[in-house]
Formats: structure tokens, C-alpha cells, sequence
């Protein structure tokens, strides 16, 4: 043949496209040359091929093969299931006769002598199926192909007898000697992308010869790819495969531009493809004469398959296919300026090799992988070099990376040739090494991006067909395809093999170790590395199991001046275990009543990690993490569908009654929480030991006797405590700890009806808990680096964190759907026992029942604090504390809860707590200890006492939302005592005061406008601006209309305050403040009513001795009441109520000296210098010069403070206004309302209790204030009465002498009243550049000006007017009587001063000389 041509599909106004030409070669005029003899010569083959070929042109051309594929397809009206029938009936037929024909042919074949050689066409893929001058050209060069059969041996069997090999050996030289071997070697292989005006024809001659090299548009280049084919001899013998095909491809090199790489995806993703019309498979099923021919069919063989012996079938290796290509690489290079090429990224496979062997009822493949490599040629990070960042790294020396071996046995596998696995995967994973580089990712990721663009716009271009699809599509469609013939099969086969002991599918993975670490340019962040990973499955016909375990996981902090390395380390051999095993219908029937059968099975078991939490190494991780949102999305995307899915599944198997038997134990992690990422000072959390295990009972249901089945779960955590520690640097171990919480063992019972579909008369879900004793120990310096923790470790800055899509996902509630379904446990019943089914028979609840019941108790809970150190440095191992140091104790009693959730919504929740205490341990002998504790019974009435019992607070949480009653809480505390001393108080405040060293740390304050109010030119006092009102809600906005009821009702019982001298004796005096509290509040449709009273508030002197502190009762304030209503609204503002009954005070020399005896104790402990936390100031740089700037004194201030009077005088021209007449005709949104009793204050004087009153008075306030968050104003009104005693008449003597009134001619007396305002007037007059904004600086020591406001920022300036008036003239009278009373009176005052003086210790020394000055002074010789 001398040459061909095809041509296409002509379009309109162009020449007809070639599709095949041929190509002169200049060694022979022909295209085809054969030579064919039998029985040659030279040869001891029977038959000789020779067959030369020259080079053809082949192009693709997507509209001719479109035509092409119309033009073969069948018409719909032929039947084609008579065709498939036809075939059918015929097959078995076919498969009989050439079986028997089989080993005749195979006796009677000679040898064949092969050689063929011919030059491989050219395969042009045009871009957009059609080739054009303005568009890019993929071709295959595929060289030059030679076949050629390899001569057999024939060696005679005496010469093989005569080697003296073993019988092994020899008969594997049989076998090999058994096929006829073919070599087909595929030569200058070659792919080359051309693109729009490149001449490819001239870069193929170019790349064709050696010399000259490579061009630009060369992709890969191959220089041999050898196939050998092996042909059996021998077809009856099921040890030798009849075909083996074995391929081996030493080097794939392709290397391509980043711009071509483009255009090549560009090119296959849009490369035009007939669409295949869809073959409906229920048509060929639902043929009748397909259906019948296979029925025949299938009869027949069976009859014919049936008479032969079992014993005479075999299975015979069909086909082995071994592939191997040495190395894979790929390298992505970059074009720069002047036609420079950059490395981009370079990617490389080691080995790969696969094996696959096809039996008659079976077929396995294996895979395996030698070696991976990614680099990043443009990056680097310390540590590596330029152009040797490697993101993914593999060992390359090992002798395989990655296996994977697959085994599958077909569905009509006779049972004698069928294993126990019918199908299995292993998978095998030796090392991994991945470096998540920020900047590298960053460039990839823009790479994908602008591929992935590229190739949207190209899909989207409008001359694209419809009757087309592009390659992409139709690849993904065959991978679906495989994998539902995998499932089909693997489906098919379950069906027939149903044999207990039979596994239908089996799954193993191994992963030996993966390293992943984040990376910058700038430093290395993190390593995360996990080892020995091993998950397995195994399905069975009734039962599938499940496992999984994790030896090694180790996470690194990769800083090197972290005093912290290893995040995350492993402390023992197993970080976790878990095997799940599932039993299909193992509660179905009549095994539901028996407990010891379960539909899933759960064992967990984990290890105990260390982990240390720096929340500066979070930050840096979610800085990293925060660059890569679309990732970060993705992520939640998928988190968030898992858990919708993993909700879902745990909904049906609650609802549906599942059982599950669980047997988990959780080593719980050790958390270290150091001060800072620096500090070796921390604490340590052990999170103890947890234990679930479960067991299933019956319980009868009702009166009918069914039977309920019930979960339940016991749940034990034990050994859960905290230590204080110090950490080594090189061991990174706790070398020294001290105990802060003693272990704590908490114990859950859980109790779960799995018939709660149909029977609610308990709980669906019943919990009963019970913590043991807790003890807490801190110390002072404890404390301290708790605090420091908080600011320094755990509350530092974070980053600045996108705020989260929302994400719509199913409301997660624990409840019981009560639709029309008939329950699982009435259905598994009823399916096989008539008589079992109406024992229990699935009904629907008609009522709201209990869904949730909790009980919880937890035991008395004691914290134990202590001063200064804990006394670690230096020490090694567990360090108890020093009891001498200890001087508190608080004393929470036993506090139980109780929570009662239905399925209406409505939910009650009880907590009572315990007695309540303090105790002063301080060594030492002192008589009172109890600081706080409650009061007796006996001090208590029988009706507080009683609903009480032993707890000291009760509270109660209550929902309403079926009756739409709204919420309701209650909190009533009985009756306390609080013994207060000034001493033990400040020691207290000292040690909850954070030192400066640990407010080092705090973030920076925030920064408040303020606003000046002051006159041109005047300084004046400074307010913060009022925030904006909330706006007010629309009509139409929604949740309006039915606002919820929120109550609130607190209640204190008569509760003793009593302030004493001393706690060292207990006949100390004190004062006693007793009073009670109430509070009802209501808040529905945005309105708030609350009421508040305090009652029985009474102070008194006394001793505090509970036996004599009756009797030493002297009241200094009589019983008195104070009750407050205010009512909130946003429409109508905030209206405030305070009624004060009569108040009566006392006042002696005795209680002022009790008031100062203790305020000297305190005065005492903080002048001696025992006060914890004590600083003082430091005064080493009083002689430096400073500048006033920088001193920032505040009467250096131009803009100070100045206090603006108006003056009170009236002009006599002027007119009079009530100022009550001004208020009221103002309509405020802000208003209280303040109305007093009498006020009488009295002075007595007489030794102890046998006082007498010689001074008395007597005055009441009202007063209305309006509008206090923007504009203040405040009007009221107060009345005045004063007289003292005068022994020598026995009579009261006015010394504020009343009003005299006449009203109808009769005289009155009133008290003198005094009237006053106060309330913020506006500057009419003010120069515009007098408005000035300030604010406070960052620092929060001074007042920054900011200028160049806008109007909407700055308001009018005001300031602060107070006035007073009087109608009435105050007249004083003064007599020497009145004077005599005055001095007696304070005489008595003083001698009580003068007598706690004489009583302090007086310094020998007339003076106390202090060095402050921050240096050393040396006194000379003066005298």
C-alpha cells in the first residue's frame, strides 16, 4: 500500500478536514509492507510475519467523530433485547465447543516467528476539537514500535534430568519453558504541546533528533517502553496463568511551563466528546424475550453443569499483568523576563509497580509505591535551602512507600474455590513528612485559583455545543461506574454466602508515621507528628466490626526560644483505642426480652497525653490557619455536616431504642496551664480517670405485663485534681508540685428507657450523680501566678478572627418524636411473635411526660487559703503545704440539684446549697473562729426554719411555655451571721489584691470620650457622654407580639452583720446590723417592674457573746424599713420609688469609742507592716531633674477642674418661682421619687448603757430627680427641727426655733424648710471654638484634647447649677445652757478619744526618722 487519507466532516465554506494522511519517511516509497512463509528455512518456526509500517497523521476531529457515532447508533425501533437474547442463547454453547476443541489445538500449534517493525503515527488533539492556525495542539509522537516473538527452548527432558536440579527448580523450568513469549518495545516516545503559532511539526523533527535537543513544547520524552507478552502452552493446568503481560517504562519526565500547563488543562477540559445515549437498564430487564432467553440459559447450564463431578472443576489464573515505571517526574517552570525559566514546583514519584492477577472466580491487584517528593523551588524556611523545601517528603531509599493489595471473588465462585475474605483491601503507609509553608501554599493556591478560572471561563464560552460533553465529565462518570459495579458485586456476593463464619468485606490500613508542619518564610511554627496508626473492618453476614488505634501523636512548638518544646507529648504506649462491633437484627423478635444480646457494641480505650496550653502558640497556629479562609470554610462546612449527620444517627438510635453495650476507659490528659510561654511556674490539671460501663435490664410495664427494657450506663471519674508545679527546662517535666485541688471522684448513674416510645411512665432519661469531698489549697503566691495566667497566658490578645458564617444546622434537642409511627420495639416484636406483640403493644402518648430527670449531689466543698510562698524552689517531688501559714477556710455545705425537662418544653430545676462557713485557722489561740455560718433554729422562727432544713440557699428555675406562663426564679437564703474584723478583712482584700508584677500584663485599657461643660474661657468639670438610647423596635418586627414573662423573686432572711474589736476574746464588743431583704421583679413585653424592700434594718452595740449579747443590746439605729418600686420601660423611661420609714439614731460616747477601738486594730496591723501585698513607694529617683510634662501634677493643668457658682441672691425685682412648680410642669422619661420619714438623730451621754439624750434632731428629705443619663436636674425639699435638754428645768429648749404660722387666726408652728436644685443649665453664649472633646489616654494618667470634630460628636457646653432657697428665716437660738450641754457633750466625746490613746503603745523616741531619699546618709560627729 502506498499510502491513505481520510477526510471529515466538511463545514460550511472550508476545505474537508484531514483525519489521516500519511507521512513520507524517505527510506521507502510505501506505507505497508508484509511478508508472510510457512515452514521456513532458515527457521524452526512454522510460520514467518514480517510487517513494516510507515508513519500516518492521525487527527482528532470532534465533529466527524460526533457524525460518526450517530451514524452507528442504533435506531430506537430496533429491538435490540432480541439481539443481547440471541447472543445469550448461543454462549454457553460456544463456551462448550471451544473448551472441547481446546487442548487439540494447543497439541497441533506450532511456533510463530514474529517481527514486525513500523513507524508509529502521529496523534493530533486539537483544542476545541477542530485543528486552526490560532489555536494549541497536543500530539503523540509515538515513536517507533517493534514486535517481535522470542524463539522457544527446546531443550530436551533427558538434558534437564541430566543438570541434576531439584524437582522445585526443575519444574519451574518447565513452566517457564511453557509460553510463547512476544516483546513489544515502544522507542522515542514522545508528547509534545504546541500553541498557538509554534510550528510542532518542526519541534518533532527537532526533539527526534538527539543532537540538537529539546524544544520548548516538548512534555515528555521516553527513550524505550518494553511490553512482553507470554502466551501458556498448556491450557489445562491450573498452576500456569494462560496469559502474562508484563510492561516496563524506566522514566517519565515531563516538564512544562507554567502558561502551557494552562493551555493543556484548558484543552482537555473543553476537548469535545459525543454524548452516549443512555440505555435504560430496566428496559433490558423487563424484556420478556430477554428474560426468557436468560432463564433458558441459565437452566440449562445448571442442567449441564449439574451432571459433572464437582471435583473435575477448576480454577484456572486467566491473566497476570505486571506494570512498572521506574520514576515519575513532573516540574512546573515559571517564565520570566527575557524568556527565563523559574522553577515553579517539581513533583516526583519513586517505583511504581502493580500487579494484577485474574482467575476464573477471582481477582487480585496490587499496587505499590516507592517514593513521593513535592518541592517548593521559590520558598525556603529555616532549616532548608533555596529550591529545597520540600512539602511532602518520603523516604526514597526504602524499598516501598505506599502498598495497596485488593482481593475480590466473583459472585458465582463455586463454594470449593471461595476463602474465607471474600473481598479485602490492605492498604500500608511507611513514612510521610509534610510542610504546610504558608508562602509556598499561598503560591499554589493562586496557581490553582487562576487554572481554576481559566477553565470556568473556557466551560462557560458561548459557542460551546450541546451535543457534547467534555472529557472531564465522562471521566468521572466511569469512576462512578466502577465503583457501583464494586458495590453490585460486592452485594451479589453477600447474598450467597451467608455462612457465620464468611467475610464479606475486609478493610485494613496501616500507617506507620505522618509528620505535618506549619512553616513561614520567617520561622517554623509547629510539628505534628503520628505514628502507627492501624484501622481495620470487618463485615460479616450478621455482624460488623470496627476498630481503630493510634500508638504515637506528638505535637512540637518549633520556636527555639520557647521554654516549652513539646505541646503535645505521649506519656504511654497506646494514645487511643476503639472497637466498635454492630449485630444486624440482634434484638429482633423474641430475643428483645433477652438482655444479653445488644445491636452494637463499644469498647474505648485511650491513653494519657500531656498537654501544655499557651495560648500564644494558638494565636500564631490561627494566624496561619486564618490565611487560608476558603480551607478554614470547607472545614466548617464538613464539621458541621458531620455532626448534622452524627445528631442525626444518634436521634434514630435513641429513638429508635438502640442497644448499645459500652465499655470506655478514658485516660484523661494532663494539662499544664504555665503563667506565661517563658515561665516555668504553672499549674498542672489531671483530669482523673474515666470509666463507662453499661448493663441492659427488664422492668415490667404496667399492669399488662409488658416489658420495658433499661439502659444502664454507670459512669466513674476518679482522680481528677490540680497541682501547682515548676517545670524543667530540659525534661520538660514537672520536677516539683504542691497540691491546689485534692482528687475529686465524681459518679454518674444514668438510666435510659428504650421503650420511651411507648411507655413514659419514668424518665426517658434519668441521671443521678454524686461528687465526693473537694478541697482547695491556695496560697497567696498561688493566686498570684493564677492571675498572672489569666492575663499573661490564657486572656492575651488573640488575633483577629473572621467572624463565622452562619451556618443553618438542626436544632439539637433531647426530646422524644411523638409522631404516628409504630415504635421499634412493637415492631420487632410483632414480626414474630403474635402473643409477645399484645404484651407490648406501641402506643401514643396523649400527655407531655418526663424526657429528662437529673439528680445530682455534691458533698461539702472546703477552700483552704494561705500566706505568702508555696515553697517549691528547690525542692523535688509532691510538697505538702505549711499549716502554720493557713488563715482561711470557706465551707460550701452539700448542694444538690434536681432538674425535671418534658416534652412540652417546660423544665424545673431545684438547687439547694449547703451551710455556708468561714473559719479563721490562723495559729493561735482565739475564741471566735466561725466568721460566717448560719444562724441556729433557735434564732430562726419556726416558719423561716422549716422549708430550710439544713440548707442555707435554695433556688428554684422554672418554665412555663405550654401555658405561656414565661419563667419564673425564686432564690430565697435563710438567716446568716457575718462577723466581720477590720484585721482579718484587710488580710483578705491583701490577698485577692493582684501585685504590680502581675498587672503588668493587663490589656490596655479602653479609651472613653468625654465632653466639656464649662463657659468661653472657663475651665469646668468633665461627665463621659451618655451612650445612644436603643432603638425602639418597629411594629413589624417579629417576636413582638408574644414576649415571654420573666419573674424573679429574692428573698434574704434576718441576717446578723456584727462588726467586732477583736476575735481574740468572746466577750469583745461589737456592732450588730440585723435587716432582711426582698426583691420581686417582672419583666414581659419590654417592660421591667421590680420591687425591693429591706426590713427590720436595726444597729445596735453589744457583746458578742451569743449568751450575753442580749442583754448588752444598746440600739444605735431603731428598727427602720427602706422600700424601693421602680418600673422600666421604653417607651415611658425608668420611674424609681424610695420610701424611708421613721429612722431613730443614737448616738454615745460608747459607740464612738467602739467605732475607733476598731478602726485602731486596723490601723495597727497596716502601720506594723504584717499586711500581704504591701508596697511602698520608691523614692531612688527623687533627686533626678524631671520635666513638668512628664510629672503630670493636676494643678499644672490649664483645663483643671474649676467648681462654677451663680449667685444666690435674688433681686428684690425679681420674681419668685416655686421651683416644685417648675418640675412639675417638665415631662421627663427619667424620674425617681424620694420620700422620707422623720429623721431623729440623738446624742446621749451617761456611762454604758444608762444613757441620757441631751441633744436632739429632727428633719425629713423629699427630692424628685429627673433625667440623670443626659440632662440632670434634682429638686427637693428639707425640714429642720434642733433642741437640747436642759436638766435644770427638765424640759426640751428649742435650738432651731420653729416656724410660726397663722392660717384662719389660729397660730401654728412648722419646721424650718429649706428648698434645693441641682441640675445642668446650657451656655447660650459660647464662642464656637469653645467646644473641646477629651478623652482619656491610653495610659489612663492624663486628659488628651482631640480637635477637629464634627458637629454630630460635640454638644452644646453646660454646667452644673446648684441652688438653694428658703422661704422661712432660720433663727438660732443660743443660750449658756445650751453651751453648757454642748461642752458636757463633747467632754464625754473626747474623754473617750483620749482614753484609746493613752491606751496604744507610745514610741520612746520623740521622732521616726525614714530614708526615703534613695540614697545612704552618714551622720558625723556633731557633739
Amino acid at each position: 500500500m502506498g499510502s491513505i487519507e481520510a477526510t471529515g466532516v466538511q463545514r460550511k465554506e472550508a476545505t474537508p478536514p484531514y483525519l489521516i494522511s500519511s507521512l513520507s519517511t524517505g527510506v521507502s516509497a510505501e506505507l505497508v509492507e508484509a511478508f508472510f512463509e510457512t515452514n521456513p528455512l532458515n527457521s524452526n518456526a512454522s510460520q514467518k510475519i514480517m510487517l513494516s509500517l510507515a508513519p500516518v497523521e492521525v487527527v482528532y476531529h470532534s465533529k466527524t467523530i460526533i457524525e460518526l457515532v450517530r451514524c452507528f447508533t442504533l435506531p430506537p425501533e430496533m429491538q435490540l433485547s432480541k439481539l443481547q437474547a440471541a447472543t445469550l442463547a448461543t454462549f454457553n454453547e460456544w463456551k462448550e465447543q471451544s473448551a472441547a476443541g481446546l487442548q487439540h489445538l494447543i497439541d497441533t500449534r506450532g511456533e510463530v516467528d514474529i517481527n514486525i517493525n513500523f513507524l508509529a503515527p502521529y496523534i493530533l488533539i486539537p483544542q476545541g476539537g477542530a485543528l486552526a492556525k490560532n489555536g494549541s495542539v497536543l500530539i503523540f509522537d509515538l515513536g517507533e514500535i517493534q514486535v517481535k516473538s522470542k524463539a522457544r527452548d527446546r531443550e530436551k527432558w533427558d538434558k534437564i534430568e541430566q543438570a541434576k536440579k531439584t524437582k522445585e527448580e526443575i519444574r519451574q523450568e518447565v513452566i517457564d519453558k511453557s509460553y510463547d513469549s512476544f516483546l513489544v518495545t515502544l522507542k522515542d516516545f514522545q508528547v509534545l504541546f504546541a500553541l498557538a503559532g509554534d510550528n510542532y511539526r518542526t519541534a518533532i523533527q527537532k526533539a527526534n533528533n538527539a543532537s540538537q535537543g529539546s524544544s520548548g513544547m516538548t512534555l515528555i520524552k521516553s527513550d524505550q517502553f518494553v511490553v512482553q507478552l507470554d502466551q501458556c502452552l498448556v491450557q489445562d493446568d491450573p498452576q500456569l496463568p494462560k496469559l502474562k503481560l508484563s510492561a516496563t517504562l524506566p522514566l517519565l519526565d515531563l516538564v512544562i511551563t507554567e502558561n502551557r500547563f494552562l493551555e493543556l488543562m484548558k484543552l482537555l477540559v473543553t476537548l469535545p466528546f459525543p454524548k452516549s445515549a443512555p440505555i435504560s437498564d430496566s428496559n433490558l430487564k423487563n424484556d420478556a424475550d430477554l428474560a426468557e432467553s436468560v432463564a433458558v440459559t441459565h437452566i440449562a447450564y445448571t442442567e449441564v453443569t449439574g451432571k459433572r463431578d464437582l471435583d473435575t472443576v477448576a480454577q484456572f489464573t486467566e491473566l497476570v499483568v505486571f506494570f512498572t515505571i521506574s520514576s515519575i517526574r513532573i516540574r512546573i517552570n515559571r517564565v520570566l523576563s527575557g524568556k527565563k525559566l523559574s522553577p515553579l514546583a517539581e513533583f516526583e514519584l519513586r517505583t511504581f509497580q502493580s500487579k494484577m492477577t485474574q482467575k476464573t472466580f477471582s481477582l487480585g491487584v496490587d499496587v505499590s509505591v516507592g517514593g513521593l517528593t513535592l518541592i517548593a523551588s521559590t520558598h525556603t524556611a529555616p532549616g532548608f535551602k533555596l529550591g529545597e523545601l520540600f512539602l511532602l517528603r518520603t523516604p526514597m531509599n526504602q524499598e516501598h512507600l505506599f502498598k495497596l493489595a485488593f482481593f475480590s471473588i466473583s459472585s458465582d465462585c463455586p463454594p470449593k474455590f471461595a476463602t474465607q475474605v471474600k473481598q479485602s483491601i490492605k492498604a500500608e503507609v511507611s513514612t510521610v513528612d509534610v510542610i504546610l509553608h504558608q508562602e509556598a501554599l499561598h503560591t499554589l493556591i493562586n496557581f490553582a485559583t487562576q487554572i481554576t478560572d481559566a477553565l470556568s471561563t473556557a466551560l462557560d464560552a458561548p459557542d460551546s455545543t450541546t451535543a457534547i460533553q467534555p472529557a472531564l465529565f465522562v471521566l468521572k462518570k466511569e469512576d462512578k461506574k466502577q465503583l457501583s459495579k464494586f458495590e453490585a458485586t460486592r452485594k451479589a456476593v453477600a447474598k450467597k454466602h451467608q455462612d457465620s463464619k464468611d467475610v464479606l468485606l475486609q478493610f485494613n490500613a496501616h500507617l506507620h508515621r505522618l509528620t505535618v508542619q506549619l512553616s513561614t518564610e520567617q520561622k517554623n511554627i509547629l510539628r505534628l507528628v503520628l505514628g502507627k496508626l492501624d484501622v481495620s473492618f470487618a463485615q460479616r453476614p450478621k455482624k460488623s466490626t470496627m476498630s481503630m488505634e493510634l500508638t504515637e501523636f506528638e505535637l512540637l512548638n518549633l520556636d527555639p526560644n520557647g521554654f516549652y518544646k513539646k505541646i503535645i507529648s505521649q506519656q504511654l504506649e497506646k494514645v487511643i483505642y476503639v472497637q466498635c462491633k454492630l449485630y444486624e437484627g440482634a434484638t429482633l423478635g423474641l430475643d428483645y426480652q433477652d438482655v444479653t444480646k445488644h445491636d452494637m457494641k463499644l469498647k474505648v480505650e485511650t491513653g494519657s497525653p500531656r498537654v501544655v496550653y499557651l495560648n500564644p502558640f494558638l494565636e500564631e497556629v490561627m494566624d496561619f490557619v486564618n490565611k487560608f479562609q476558603t480551607a478554614k470554610d470547607a472545614m466548617v462546612d464538613a464539621s458541621t455536616a458531620a455532626a448534622e449527620k452524627a445528631t442525626e444517627s444518634i436521634e434514630q438510635a435513641y429513638s429508635g431504642g438502640t442497644r448499645a453495650l459500652i465499655d470506655i476507659e478514658f485516660k484523661a490528659p494532663h494539662i499544664i496551664i504555665p503563667r506565661n510561654a517563658e515561665s516555668p511556674s504553672g499549674f498542672i490539671a489531671y483530669l482523673g480517670h474515666l470509666s463507662v460501663k453499661n448493663s441492659f435490664k427488664k422492668i415490667q410495664a404496667g399492669d399488662n405485663g409488658g416489658v420495658v427494657i433499661i439502659d444502664d450506663i454507670h459512669t466513674v471519674l476518679q482522680d481528677m485534681k490540680m497541682n501547682r508545679i515548676l517545670v524543667d527546662n530540659e525534661t520538660q517535666e514537672a520536677i516539683v508540685e504542691c497540691s491546689v485541688l485534692d482528687p475529686v471522684t465524681l459518679r454518674l448513674n444514668i438510666q435510659r428507657n428504650l421503650g420511651v416510645s411507648w411507655f413514659n411512665d419514668i424518665p426517658s432519661i434519668h441521671i443521678k450523680g454524686e461528687m465526693a469531698r473537694t478541697s482547695v489549697r491556695c496560697s497567696s503566691e498561688d493566686y498570684e501566678i493564677l492571675m498572672a495566667a489569666l492575663t499573661e497566658n490564657i486572656s492575651s490578645k488573640s488575633p483577629s478572627v473572621p467572624e463565622p458564617r452562619k451556618v443553618e444546622t438542626s436544632t439539637n434537642k433531647l426530646e422524644v418524636k411523638t409522631k404516628a409511627i409504630v415504635s421499634r420495639q412493637g415492631s420487632r416484636i410483632a414480626a414474630e411473635d403474635e402473643e409477645i406483640s399484645i404484651l407490648i403493644p406501641p402506643k401514643q402518648p396523649d400527655k407531655a411526660f418526663c424526657t429528662l430527670k437529673l439528680e445530682l449531689i455534691l458533698e461539702q466543698t472546703s477552700l483552704v487559703l494561705y500566706e505568702g510562698s508555696s515553697e517549691l524552689d528547690g525542692k523535688i517531688g509532691l510538697v505538702g503545704r505549711n499549716e502554720r501559714t493557713a488563715f482561711a477556710k470557706f465551707t460550701i455545705g452539700n448542694i444538690d440539684v434536681g432538674v425535671l425537662l418534658f416534652t412540652n418544653g417546660n423544665m424545673t430545676c431545684t438547687t439547694c446549697i449547703g451551710s455556708t462557713t468561714l473559719e479563721d485557722i490562723r495559729p493561735g489561740e482565739r475564741q471566735i473562729t466561725s466568721l460566717i455560718h448560719r444562724k441556729s433554729d433557735s434564732q430562726l422562727n419556726v416558719e423561716q426554719a422549716k422549708p430550710f432544713g439544713q440548707s442555707v440557699i435554695i433556688v428554684n428555675y422554672r418554665t412555663d411555655t405550654a401555658t405561656k406562663q414565661g419563667t419564673t426564679l425564686n432564690i430565697e437564703i435563710t438567716g446568716m451571721t457575718f462577723v466581720l474584723c477590720l484585721e482579718y478583712l484587710l488580710q483578705l482584700a491583701a490577698f485577692f489584691t493582684p501585685t504590680s508584677q502581675s498587672q503588668k500584663a493587663l490589656p490596655e485599657p479602653e479609651i472613653f470620650k468625654f465632653e466639656e461643660f464649662n463657659a468661653p474661657g472657663e475651665p469646668g468639670p468633665i461627665r463621659e457622654i451618655t451612650p445612644p438610647k436603643p432603638k425602639l423596635k418597629n411594629d413589624d418586627d417579629e417576636e413582638t407580639d408574644e414576649a415571654e414573662m420573666f419573674k424573679i423573686y429574692f428573698a434574704v432572711g434576718e441576717t446578723d452583720v456584727i462588726l467586732v474589736e477583736t476575735v481574740e476574746r468572746l466577750d469583745t464588743n461589737g456592732l450588730l446590723l440585723n435587716c432582711e431583704l426582698m426583691l420581686k421583679q417582672t419583666t414581659e413585653g419590654g417592660k421591667t417592674n421590680t420591687m425591693c424592700s429591706i426590713n427590720k434594718i436595726r444597729l445596735c452595740t453589744c457583746k458578742y457573746d451569743p449568751g450575753n449579747r442580749g442583754s448588752s443590746l444598746a440600739e444605735v439605729i431603731s428598727p427602720m424599713s427602706v422600700t424601693v418600686v421602680m418600673n422600666n420601660s421604653i417607651l415611658i423611661g425608668t420611674l424609681i420609688d424610695i420610701n424611708i420609714s421613721d429612722i431613730y439614731v443614737r448616738l454615745t460616747a460608747g459607740t464612738l469609742e467602739l467605732l475607733i477601738k476598731i478602726l485602731s486594730t486596723s490601723f495597727q496591723s497596716t502601720s506594723s507592716g504584717n499586711v500581704v501585698g504591701e508596697n511602698r513607694i520608691d523614692y531612688t529617683d527623687i533627686w533626678n531633674i524631671k520635666s513638668n510634662k512628664d510629672s503630670n501634677f493636676w494643678f499644672l493643668d490649664p483645663d483643671v477642674n474649676v467648681e462654677l457658682g451663680v449667685d444666690a441672691l435674688v433681686s428684690p425685682d425679681e420674681q419668685v418661682v416655686r421651683l416644685f412648680d417648675v418640675a412639675e410642669e417638665l415631662v421627663r422619661k427619667e424620674r425617681l421619687v424620694l420620700e422620707s420619714g422623720c429623721i431623729v438623730l440623738t446624742f446621749e451621754t451617761g456611762p454604758g448603757n444608762n444613757t441620757t439624750p441631751i441633744v436632739l434632731i429632727e428633719t425629713d428629705i423629699d427630692l424628685q430627680a429627673f433625667d440623670w443619663s443626659q440632662k440632670f436636674q434634682l429638686t427637693g425639699r428639707m425640714k429642720l427641727e434642733a433642741a437640747y435638754y436642759n436638766a435644770v428645768f427638765g424640759m426640751w429648749e428649742f435650738l432651731v426655733e420653729p416656724v410660726e404660722t397663722r392660717h384662719h387666726g389660729k397660730v401654728s408652728h412648722r419646721p424650718w424648710e429649706l428648698y434645693f436644685e441641682v441640675s445642668t443649665v446650657e451656655c447660650t453664649n459660647v464662642a464656637p471654638n469653645s467646644k473641646s472633646t477629651r478623652r482619656i489616654s491610653a495610659s489612663g494618667d492624663h486628659i488628651e484634647d482631640i480637635e477637629n470634630l464634627t458637629d454630630e460628636h460635640t454638644k452644646s457646653p453646660t454646667y452644673m447649677s446648684i441652688s438653694f432657697q428658703s422661704n422661712d428665716i432660720l433663727e438660732l437660738t443660743l443660750t449658756k445652757t445650751a453651751l453648757d450641754v454642748m461642752n458636757m457633750l463633747t467632754a464625754d466625746f473626747q474623754e473617750a478619744v483620749k482614753s484609746l490613746v493613752s491606751q496604744r503603745e507610745v514610741m520612746t523616741s520623740a521622732y521616726s526618722v525614714t530614708n526615703d531619699l534613695g540614697t545612704d546618709i552618714k551622720l558625723g560627729k556633731f557633739f
